[in-house]
């Protein structure tokens, strides 16, 4: 996963985990990869953010050959989703 770290760093990004199938035994050649990400505290103009998010996903996508869903922790507002993610998600990076 050397290569996922360094786009990680590139980004800017503080922390991610892998959430959903990635962590099941329903992960196949089809699934697709879940990441949920925090941008480190300097990284506040939401511009950048998007631009960042975007980049990283393409470039996941283009490593791993398979499509990214890319969320921010702090954009879920629905309880039952954050609980969800709270309780399965998996630490990949930490900064």
């Amino acid at each position: 996963m050397p290569v996922i770290i360094d786009l990680f760093k590139k980004h800017s990004i503080k922390n991610a985990y892998f959430f959903g199938s990635v962590l099941t035994d329903k992960f196949n050649d089809e699934s697709d990869l879940d990441i949920l990400i925090n941008f480190k505290p300097e990284i506040t103009d939401p511009l950048l953010k998007g631009e960042l998010m975007w980049d990283l996903q393409f470039a996941i996508e283009d490593t791993f050959h398979r499509n990214v869903d890319l969320l921010q922790e702090s954009t879920p507002k629905n309880p039952y989703f954050i609980k969800e993610l709270q309780e399965t998600k998996e630490l990949i990076y930490e900064q």
